[in-house]
């Protein structure tokens, strides 16, 4: 770590973090922040000032504007949300918030923020359609709802419990609809194998009762469309994104699973099918498989609204 690049609260906003943002997360970070942000008397280098109230006030606002700009990924940076009320005593309390009883602390941190534009929720757009790759290397463009059609049968039996299918197909068109713009094959969004997603153009009545029952329902995280990575089955507990690839996705957490394997087939991140249908036949909804094996992720609707059914 370079030198005078982090003070001895970890409060970093220097070039090391930034490429280690930019390696594992393809995104770079206007700030990072350690767990409890900007401290009171801090210096975040010898030759700047200590931090007093207004430079909190300063600090804080600038990187909730980053976040709410899409300029820096939240999980990397937080403002001391965690410290909002530390009780008398706490080692924590000199820099709280609020006093436990509600008495603002910080008050020009609490109204830097309060001062802050506020921006409505941005809702990704579901595309009409999807380019996909044949076999015979030929592409074709289809309709997103055809083409899950398409997958749902091919990725999980389609006599598995309905939530089991509905979960299976916002999956699908999760990971297709990103791959509308982020094109996995050239210009081409998905081919029609396991690479993306298995697809044949033969149909269940089941399955697309499921698409059709959850027509444009996708799967975000902070605003944008997650991939929405998939596999056959675990071996009671499926994996960190960054210990099969590189970047440490927020969303593919190590979860518990009850699918009963004692081995893994396949990567091991995101949703394990046969889990999906053991939950399902327990009574989960698709959106509470979903929301299990996704941390933090929101089920919606396109226009944003929640999918609960």
């Amino acid at each position: 770590c370079p030198e005078g690049s982090e003070d001895h609260t970890g409060y970093c906003l220097h070039e090391w973090y930034q490429e280690i943002a930019l390696r594992r997360l393809g995104r770079a970070a206007l700030m990072v922040a350690a767990a409890n942000g900007p401290i009171l008397g801090d210096r975040t280098h010898v030759a700047h000032p200590p931090v007093d109230a207004a430079r909190h006030a300063a600090y804080a606002a600038e990187m909730a504007r980053s976040i709410m700009a899409g300029e820096s990924p939240y999980y990397l940076a937080n403002t001391a949300f965690w410290l909002l009320a530390a009780e008398d005593g706490d080692p924590f309390a000199a820099n709280r918030w609020y006093k436990p009883d509600g008495t603002p602390v910080l008050r020009e941190t609490i109204q830097a923020l309060a001062d802050l534009p506020k921006r409505a929720r941005t809702v990704p757009s579901v595309p009409a359609t999807v380019s996909v790759l044949l076999e015979d290397g030929s592409t074709v463009t289809m309709e997103l709802e055809d083409y899950v059609k398409g997958c749902v049968p091919r990725e999980l039996p389609a006599s598995s419990p309905m939530e089991a299918l509905k979960a299976q197909a916002i999956a699908a068109r999760t990971f297709a609809a990103r791959a509308v713009r982020q094109p996995r094959h050239g210009a081409t969004a998905v081919c029609t194998t396991s690479h993306c997603q298995n697809w044949s153009p033969k149909h269940s009545a089941r399955s697309d009762k499921a698409v059709d029952e959850t027509r444009g329902v996708v799967l975000t995280f902070g605003d944008e469309l997650i991939g929405a990575y998939y596999f056959a089955h675990c071996d009671g507990h499926t994996r960190n994104s960054e210990e099969v690839w590189r970047a440490a996705l927020p969303y593919c957490r190590s979860v518990p699973c009850i699918c009963g394997n004692v081995k893994m087939y396949g990567h091991g991140v995101g949703m394990c099918q046969e889990g999906a249908i053991r939950m399902a036949q327990q009574g989960a909804l698709a959106h509470e498989i979903l929301t299990h094996y996704y941390r933090g992720v929101r089920v919606q609707r396109a226009d944003g609204t929640p999918f609960t059914e």
